[in-house]
């Protein structure tokens, strides 16, 4: 009668756990928890996918605990608790598969509306990384789609501040600018996001150009970037 008791208590407990882990989904669904540098989709259904092996391993654990010989001893299926954590554990379960899966889903959307197929990703790696910038080829862009822009490209550029200083973010007449591709690049920290999902989910084919070259054109980005901010370490 002990055992059992504790063991109700156990599942008791575990069946809270996944209710309040499902209300945090629910209320974070459209704004997950990332840190700076994960990216949108990717770091998005890694978090819950996190969360899911993470309540997967405690329900694995719980088997053990409740007999060390057995596992799924036969006290465990008469409780009421045992079925009630049973099914809180799979709704859980599918909900937070179901969330990794739309944002893969939404990922691929985004990619279509971007590069539109293959080739339209693969064009973006004849775009020069490195440009120069000229404040008047900048306001020209910015009067046509609102952002700036960089002279033979059309990369952004930073914007001053509106308090009268100085914005040290804001290129100069002249200076060199890398000109990346901003969502080429965003490509790269996506892949390795996705990949770590152990092939559940596969690369895009219209991005599989960028994920076959993203070691050489990440170090190629890396070099420019040292080259743009020579200048700069004269001025800190």
């Amino acid at each position: 009668m002990f055992t059992q008791t504790r063991t109700a208590a156990l599942f008791h407990h575990f069946t809270a756990w996944c209710l309040e882990t499902r209300r945090e989904l629910d209320e974070r669904k459209n704004d997950p928890p990332l840190r700076a540098h994960e990216p949108e989709f990717g770091g998005a259904a890694f978090w819950a996918e996190s969360v899911r092996r993470r309540v997967g391993a405690t329900w694995a654990n719980l088997g053990r605990a409740a007999n060390p010989n057995k596992g799924w001893l036969q006290i465990a299926p008469v409780l009421a608790e045992f079925r009630e954590a049973r099914d809180a554990y799979q709704r859980l379960d599918d909900a937070l598969h179901a969330f990794c899966g739309s944002k893969y889903a939404a990922w691929c959307a985004q990619l279509t509306a971007e590069f539109g197929n293959a080739d339209g990703a693969e064009a973006r790696l004849e775009k020069k990384i490195l440009a120069r910038y000229f404040a008047k080829d900048a306001q020209d862009k910015k009067g046509d789609d609102g952002s700036g822009g960089a002279k033979g490209v059309g990369g952004g550029a930073g914007s001053g501040g509106g308090n009268g200083e100085e914005d040290w973010a804001t290129p100069k007449d002249g200076e060199l600018l890398c000109n990346f591709d901003a969502e080429a690049l965003a490509v790269f920290t996506e892949v390795a996001y996705w990949e770590k999902f152990n092939g559940r989910f596969s690369t895009p084919g219209i991005v599989m150009t960028l994920r076959v070259q993203a070691s050489t054109l990440d170090q190629l980005r890396g070099k420019v970037t040292d080259v743009v901010c020579v200048p700069s370490k004269n001025k800190l």
